[in-house]
């Protein structure tokens, strides 16, 4: 069974320093080096609209 929920912990300075499968899938984005990913790529769209 796999995890549908997306997980990323992050720190208050934009570091990444958790994500699951399912957010790295959405994402393109690879959980074991996360060192490319200096800002979470869900939070560069607008959550106004």
């Amino acid at each position: 069974m796999s995890q549908a929920e997306f997980v990323c912990r992050f720190r208050a300075s934009g570091e990444v320093v958790d994500i699951n499968d399912a957010y790295g899938q959405y994402f393109a984005c690879d959980p074991t080096n996360l060192t490319n990913l200096t800002d979470p790529p869900h939070l560069s769209h607008s959550l106004d609209g």
